[in-house]
């Protein structure tokens, strides 16, 4: 780990010299899992992005414990691991929220705050541009117009005794922090109402006490758009991915195929980001490892790709020899292309004709 002493010790922004971004990750795991590891190749990407941007980690204390006895990948990438005592929450998920709704207290100077499944396509310094408290995309990258409020939220909510509905509805994925007084304000109601909603619920969720806490308060909010927290699963928008600065995996279940999948196995197994897939589904404007499959391709509105991926398929498939019975193999070019010239030579329809000329 680098010493994070100078990059702390910044200039003052009246000085004229911009400070590096800060970006803060939440991790609660057990050890090098799935968590880290998701987590570490998010901010290796940040760090190809932004080299001098200063990486906090907090950690609860059964997560930092397990760190000090055997070192990560995550750990060399980050400047700084931040342990936290969380009173030994029963699941890792529920010190994870604890955590994350109380990042504000612990940390100093302005943050970007990233889920570990939210990865950085590119630069995103221009977040601190806003003057707001508070920065969030609206949830489900939905319009404002649309008055978005989660079917299963009014019974929550009132369930809670919460006001409803909390619009605008944010997600709580990517959020920029800045340190003002309305920030500590509604990182404490935020807390507050997430642990009232656990003890009641037993449900470790952050976000529908955050957005009961931007109501409540009225604190002001700064709507980002839509590529700096761009939602992609397999059938939600996943066309997205193509202009997304950062593009927000719902991985809290594991989705395979998609290149944060890849890059997590890569990285467990290689010890390296896999920067050419990377690249490739950058280049190409889709979220799928390994070219995609030709319906993945299609719903991320990549439709030529798509359409060229399902005859390449369908050409290889008709090529493949068959198998007999008995295990053997045959051919299927004279059976499938006998009229196709220049497939194979054409065999004379009378042989004994052909021996009499």
């Amino acid at each position: 780990m680098r010493d994070s002493a100078g990059e702390l010790r910044l200039p003052a922004r009246s000085m004229g010299v911009p400070r590096p971004i800060r970006v803060c990750y939440v991790v609660s795991a057990t050890g090098w899992d799935r968590f880290a590891q998701m987590a570490c190749v998010s901010a290796s990407l940040l760090r190809r992005w932004h080299p001098d941007a200063h990486i906090t980690v907090l950690a609860d204390e059964v997560t930092h414990a397990t760190w000090e006895r055997q070192r990560n990948g995550l750990i060399e990438v980050v400047d700084e691991v931040v342990c936290a005592e969380t009173g030994r929450l029963p699941t890792a998920a529920h010190r994870n929220r604890f955590l994350k709704t109380t990042m504000r207290q612990r940390l100093r100077g302005d943050f970007v705050y990233l889920d570990a499944d939210a990865i950085p396509l590119g630069p995103i310094d221009q977040l601190l541009h806003q003057t707001e408290p508070l920065g969030a995309a609206l949830e489900q990258n939905t319009k404002l117009e649309h008055h978005f409020f989660p079917s299963d939220m009014p019974g929550f909510y009132e369930g809670l005794g919460w006001r409803h509905p909390a619009l605008p509805y944010f997600n709580a994925g990517v959020l920029v922090v800045r340190d003002c007084p309305e920030a500590y304000d509604l990182f404490e109601r935020w807390h507050s109402k997430w642990q009232q909603s656990s003890s009641r619920t037993g449900r470790h969720q952050d976000q529908p006490a955050m957005n009961s806490a931007i109501f409540d308060s009225g604190c002001r909010v700064c709507i980002l758009d839509s590529s700096f927290n761009s939602m992609i699963s397999y059938f939600f928008k996943p066309w997205l991915f193509r202009g997304a600065r950062i593009a927000h995996f719902f991985a809290a279940n594991v989705i395979e195929g998609t290149i944060l999948d890849h890059l997590v196995k890569h990285l467990a197994d290689a010890n390296e980001i896999d920067w050419l897939a990377l690249d490739a589904c950058r280049r190409q404007g889709h979220p799928w490892a390994n070219g995609g499959e030709p319906w993945q391709l299609w719903r991320s509105r990549n439709h030529v790709r798509a359409l060229w991926r399902k005859i390449e398929r369908i050409v290889t498939a008709r090529r493949a020899p068959a198998q007999r019975s008995d295990g053997t193999f045959e051919s299927r070019t004279p059976q499938h292309f006998a009229d196709v010239p220049g497939i194979h030579e054409r065999q004379p329809t009378n042989p004994e004709r052909q021996n009499i000329a």
